[in-house]
């Protein structure tokens, strides 16, 4: 028999507390007929919000299943799984302190906001109701899981706006300074800022090893066609050295690239991605992040990408400094 449970985050901070005490000290205990009752803990606190012990454990079930799969030495394993670990325990406080701050600032996301952008999505990936309900189970999600998932991002996209996005600005001042620190990244020409995710098979593999890693990689790819952000599937299954960055590899120019590559990213296009390709070094998938068409002056198009750029680098930098002020004011126990 299984005990499932659920606090409101509405729960007074004693009574928590007191639960928190509680869980901790229990195990597992043998019933009557050598049933076992099998008892969900409290992982942390965040103010009057808790996160449960399943919750880390589903979050996490993926990574370590990719972890496992790529048969790496038992202590490479263990560091990736505890690196691993600890940033989504560290990201599930951070949305628990999201939604509170939202629901302090009154922002909500009524059900019709949230229907709009299950429905777009749904469109968007041309899901017929039984394709939507394979997708949900692939996921590990139940539909009102994954409506809870869609609420906290209109939440944080609103939160964001609010708090972050309305206060960064970049001036054309900073824009020119970094062209002209930076002219060998816009020499005149084409360039092609590129993200990559790489799986190798084992070396001398035979032809049913390397069909597996390549059924895989067709896996991962059509996960990205369904709308799986590039970034996260590379830090999850590329065995790149750029993984943790999202397999960001660089700008390339047009001339640089390998010519069977440069080929195939001509024809992907901007914000699109290749097919699995076979390569020397494995078989990988490109995303082409942008394209920068320029004679080597600071026209518009260039300076429109320098302006994004460093748009997202502060905005990366002041949500880091955001969370950090939201996680140092905080009240957050941990049970791990």
């Amino acid at each position: 028999m299984e005990i499932n449970f659920r606090i409101n985050g509405g729960t007074r901070r004693a009574v928590l507390l007191t639960i928190g005490l509680v869980f901790a000290a229990m195990v597992t205990v043998a019933a009557p007929a050598a049933a076992e009752v099998v008892v969900d803990r409290i992982a942390a606190i965040v103010n009057n919000d808790i996160i449960l012990q399943s919750e880390v454990d589903k979050a996490m079930a993926p990574y370590i299943k990719n972890i496992k799969e790529r048969g790496l030495p038992e202590q490479t394993e263990e560091t990736m799984l505890n690196r691993a670990h600890e940033d989504i325990f560290n990201n599930l406080i951070s949305e628990k302190l999201v939604t509170q701050k939202a629901a302090e600032l009154g922002i909500i996301a009524d059900e019709k906001e949230v229907n709009a952008a299950l429905e777009q999505m749904r469109t968007s990936k041309l899901y017929s109701d039984e394709a939507f309900q394979s997708f949900l189970k692939e996921s590990g999600y139940t539909m009102d899981e994954y409506r809870d998932q869609i609420k906290s991002q209109i939440l944080k996209t609103k939160l964001l706006r609010l708090e972050i996005k309305s206060k960064t600005v970049v001036t054309p001042e900073e824009v020119e300074t970094y062209f002209q620190n930076s002219r060998d990244e816009f020499t005149a020409g084409t360039q092609y800022h590129l993200r990559h995710i790489i799986m190798q098979a084992p070396k001398g593999a035979n032809p049913e090893d390397k069909a597996a890693v390549r059924e895989k990689m067709e896996e991962v790819h059509r996960k990205i066609e369904e709308g799986a952000p590039f970034e996260s599937m590379a830090e999850q299954y590329s065995q790149s050295s750029f993984a943790s960055s999202g397999g960001d590899i660089g700008t390339f120019a047009e001339n640089d690239l390998a010519a069977d590559l440069k080929e195939t990213i001509i024809r992907t296009g901007e914000g699109k991605i290749t097919p699995v390709m076979e390569t020397d070094v494995g078989y990988q998938i490109f995303y082409v992040q942008s394209i920068i068409k320029n004679d080597g002056s600071l026209n518009n198009e260039v300076a429109e990408k320098i302006h994004e750029k460093l748009y997202n680098e502060k905005l990366d930098e002041k949500f880091s400094a955001w969370i950090k002020e939201l996680r140092d004011s905080a009240d957050i126990k941990s049970f791990e």
